[in-house]
């Protein structure tokens, strides 16, 4: 983003991360000092950032964005990447930018693997910040490699498809759950949780 020419710099959003930290159990001031200073940085930045800007927006939609094709093309464009496939446009469908941010197509993440582990890193942690466990794999002893995840893009539906633990990972309930989170106070979550409404993110330890 910071190269020469008609771009701005890109940046991802913490989600929800600010209503599910609000309440976290943690053991030393260093961390509460260390989540204070994360919402204060991203909340710096927000001001100074345009929202066709934002990447990675997997708590609202896994669909290909305007921000990932801005980027994309920004590196394509670097490096002579082709964007779509031979004798066909961008405008017939045939483009290869969602191929190449999934990694279907690995030229792209050949020569900048730090964007796939940067995708994977901020689709793990919006997982993570999911209110119940219902969006969550159930709990039984994985295998580190059952992590791995494995991208695919659907075209019909221009979404991406996520799998790793042996499921398919449900983006709309990501969606759904944050909206709930966003909507409710404290004290809701919290009797929704003790009533059984809701599944908790993890069992007590």
């Amino acid at each position: 983003g910071e190269a020469e020419g008609p771009g701005d710099a890109f940046h991802f959003e913490l989600g929800s991360f600010a209503v599910e930290s609000e309440d976290l159990q943690l053991a030393s001031p260093e961390l509460h000092c260390a989540r204070t200073r994360v919402l204060d940085y991203f909340a710096a930045q927000r001001p100074h950032h345009r929202p066709s800007r934002v990447l990675f927006g997997f708590e609202r939609s896994m669909e290909f964005g305007v921000a990932e094709e801005a980027l994309l093309r920004q590196l394509c464009l670097h490096m002579a990447f082709p964007t779509a496939t031979h004798g066909q446009t961008h405008a017939g469908g045939s483009s290869l930018l969602p191929a190449y941010l999934s990694g279907e197509s690995r030229l792209l993440l050949e020569n900048f693997p730090e964007l796939g582990f940067f995708r994977d890193m901020v689709f793990l942690f919006k997982m993570l910040m999911v209110p119940t466990s219902e969006a969550l794999p159930e709990i039984c002893p994985w295998m580190p490699l059952d992590a791995l995840l494995s991208w695919r893009h659907d075209a019909s539906s221009g979404a991406f498809v996520v799998s790793a633990f042996g499921r398919t990972l449900n983006a709309a309930a990501i969606t759904k759950q944050a909206e709930q989170a966003e909507n409710s106070s404290w004290l809701e979550r919290k009797l929704r949780k003790v009533f059984g409404v809701t599944k908790p993110r993890a069992p007590p330890s």
